[in-house]
């Protein structure tokens, strides 16, 4: 190159440089001589208009979580944000309208709530509730039969068992159990190496 055309190149770039830093506010001429800062169409009222549309408006909010979001959706979250949102539907909506909504079975809900630790206990096989109404019905019988005191009550496993078939026998004696009855227990368990 030569210096003069370094010294053009460096008065074309401090000229860049001016008009980009004036902004909109002094921009050049673009359409038939019209020149000055940007316009927008708030600029163009007057008086009581101008004034009635600068006013403060009324703060809108929206919650995400009033409406249940369609299933394919809630898919396509990952785990924690699939954690965070239907815990917040089960605070707000029962079970039932999220099975409606989603279009599932009762049993993908519990499985749900289980793998993203929403409970501790798994609900397996969802009975109907026609089966819910039979359990009642029983339940009901039960309760007028008058217990006698001498009626007992005696359970005991031994054996070598694996730690899940422990978990299960452990979990259906716990429906056996009673909060407002007294129990003797003793409780054993050792590991086999």
């Amino acid at each position: 190159m030569m210096p003069e055309d370094i010294g053009k190149l460096f008065i074309e770039d401090c000229i860049s440089k001016k008009l980009i830093s004036k902004g909109v506010h002094n921009r050049a001429a673009r359409m038939k001589g019209f020149r000055g800062k940007v316009m927008f169409p708030v600029d163009l009222l007057k008086g009581k208009e101008k004034k009635a549309y600068m006013e403060n408006s009324d703060v809108v909010t929206y919650n995400l979580y009033d409406n249940i979001m369609p299933y394919d959706d809630f898919k396509k979250l990952d785990k924690d944000e699939k954690r965070k949102v239907l815990s917040e539907y089960l605070k707000r909506f029962s079970r039932e309208e999220i099975i409606s909504v989603w279009n599932v079975s009762k049993q993908t809900i519990y499985d749900l709530t289980y793998k993203l630790s929403l409970t501790r206990k798994r609900i397996i096989n969802v009975p109907s509730k026609e089966m819910v109404d039979k359990k009642v019905a029983i339940k009901e019988k039960k309760a007028e039969i008058k217990k006698t005191p001498t009626a007992e009550f005696n359970i005991s496993l031994s054996g070598n068992m694996p730690g899940k078939q422990i978990k299960e026998r452990l979990s259906r004696i716990l429906e056996f159990i009673e909060d407002n009855q007294n129990f003797s227990i003793t409780f054993e368990i050792k590991e086999n190496f």
